[in-house]
Parts: C-alpha cells; structure tokens; sequence
C-alpha cells in the first residue's frame, strides 16, 4: 500500500492499524475531554475515511 492513511494528522494524535494493514485508524482526546476518533479502509489503491467522529466535552 503506497503512502499511509495518517498523512494529514497531527503526530501527537494516537494511531494503530490491523494486522493486514487495511484499517488504520486514530484517536485524540484534549484535555475538556472532547474527542476524535478517524478510521479509513485501503480500497487496494486508496484509502477511504470510513469514520469521522467528533465527540464536544461534556457539559
């Protein structure tokens, strides 16, 4: 799989992948607790961002 699917994320943020390389993923939570969590899934010549979510600090 040519490139990775982390290229536009800040380094600081938390990332994995499956043992297959075909899911990557990555998490980041800020200190108000308020939360992001991305995933993309290789097509076999891209990567499709199969989640976005952001999640506002509670209140």
């Amino acid at each position: 799989m040519p490139g990775t699917a982390f290229r536009h994320s800040p380094a600081y943020w938390k990332r994995g992948a499956s043992a297959d390389g075909t899911l990557a993923y990555e998490w980041y939570a800020q200190r108000d607790h308020s939360r992001v969590v991305q995933a993309w899934l290789w097509t076999g010549s891209t990567w499709d961002k199969v989640i976005d979510d952001h999640v506002a600090a509670p209140k």
